[in-house]
């Protein structure tokens, strides 16, 4: 679904941003 979609974008975005 578009929900899960953004969930896992946000979890890459904060990801990257731990990186």
């Amino acid at each position: 679904s578009v929900f899960s979609k953004m969930v896992l974008h946000l979890n890459a975005v904060k990801d990257s941003k731990c990186h």
